[in-house]
């Protein structure tokens, strides 16, 4: 079973993420603020979804620093936003790929399968 690390602080969208991704098969670990890299290496996630408006720090600083480390850099990261510039901050900070809220749940579930193979 593929496992899924989801960063999300806002309670409705995290629940939402992880019923769209028990549903479709996966193992998923929520959390509501950005965790230390060494939680994130314990966990083994097969992908993380990201969300970039965080408390403590953005997303996308908290992607570089993911991409900065040898053992988590090759973890496949999407960055989920609001934010028009999503495409920008993605790139910036290294994500693999990102989606923009709201987003299409089937469009979400491909993008999820695509990065999970």
């Amino acid at each position: 079973m593929k496992k899924i690390l989801v960063v999300e602080d806002d309670p409705d969208i995290s629940e939402l993420l992880h019923e769209i991704l028990i549903t479709g098969g996966y193992e998923v670990s929520n959390f509501d603020t950005p965790i230390k890299i060494e939680q994130i290496r314990s966990i083994k996630p097969d992908l993380i979804l990201l969300d970039h408006v965080l408390p403590e720090e953005t997303g996308g600083d908290y992607c570089r620093r993911i991409k900065a480390n040898q053992e988590t850099a090759r973890i496949p990261t999407i960055i989920i936003s609001a934010n028009m510039y999503v495409d920008r901050i993605a790139k910036n900070a290294c994500a693999d790929d990102y989606i923009t809220k709201p987003f299409d749940v089937d469009e979400l579930v491909s993008m999820i399968k695509k990065w999970t193979k």
